[in-house]
């Protein structure tokens, strides 16, 4: 017997805003938004490399994602300029969410 799918969960306008200004690290915020508005899955938020975003053409190469398969995904405006800024303070390693071994906390 086919199991019933369940339809997911959607945040109003208020809980949106709630959960984007709770952060308060940049890179926290910024994963997050990339997340929400570029439409990433964990995993591929996760291995996303700062080589595979595409700041000319406002695209996301996602390589190897459900499947195997690449994608490409737009990036809003917005959350591009908030990428570069992340980018150009902080030390992303040629990941996005890479550790920073010396321990700063951006």
């Amino acid at each position: 017997m086919k199991k019933e799918a369940k339809l997911p969960e959607i945040f109003d306008h208020s809980e949106l805003r709630q959960l984007f200004v709770a952060h308060t690290l940049l890179k926290h915020h910024i994963i997050l938004t990339l997340i929400y508005s570029a439409g990433l899955r964990s995993q591929e938020a996760i291995n996303l490399k700062i080589s595979e975003v595409d700041f000319e053409r406002k695209t996301i190469h996602i390589r190897q994602s459900k499947y195997k398969k690449d994608r490409i995904v737009p990036l809003p405006g917005y959350i591009s300029k908030g990428l570069r800024k992340y980018v150009a303070v902080a030390p992303t390693f040629g990941s996005l969410m890479a550790k920073d071994p010396t321990g700063v906390t951006v």
